[in-house]
């Protein structure tokens, strides 16, 4: 699975134990999906107590990478070997890998209905000015082509 430079660095960060500890980078990845799936704004993901000592811009950073990460894992319905393979790549221990594909799995059927529904809109019915002004040309046009047929033939 391939993900931009930036989302690979975000993700890269949020595997260093220095940076986020275990919970916090739960608390991440909750957020995310919660942020993703509820319709949440973004400052509500970051509401977790074990969020509240790391910096709100590297924060803010990793939660884009990890949002963005879980929908090119469900846009591409990636199964557990492809997302352990990638975060292996990205230098995750095994307990995050473990911890982010149990995660993924529990919401894996939201996601891919939530995914789905994007870009379908209900039936709408279109502007009747549009549809008269449309047909206004039209029937303008036709009376021109009229006009000029019999211009040409009243000068024969």
């Amino acid at each position: 699975m391939e993900v931009s430079d930036p989302v690979q660095s975000g993700l890269q960060i949020l595997a260093e134990p220095s940076s986020f500890s275990v919970r916090s980078f739960q608390a991440v990845f909750q957020g995310a999906f919660q942020s993703l799936l509820s319709g949440q704004t973004e400052q509500a993901a970051f509401d977790y107590p074990d969020l509240e000592h790391i910096d709100p811009a590297i924060l803010k950073y990793c939660h884009t990478a990890a949002t963005t990460y879980i929908i090119e894992a469900g846009k591409q319905k990636a199964d557990k070997f492809i997302i352990s393979t990638h975060l292996e790549d990205c230098k995750f221990n095994r307990e995050r890998i473990e911890h982010f594909c149990t995660e993924y799995q529990i919401h894996k059927d939201s996601l891919e209905i939530m995914l789905g529904s994007i870009g379908r809109c209900p039936l709408h019915v279109t502007d009747v000015c549009w549809r008269l002004e449309y047909q206004i040309k039209d029937l303008v046009g036709k009376l021109k082509d009229a006009a000029k047929s019999l211009e040409r033939k009243t000068q024969l």
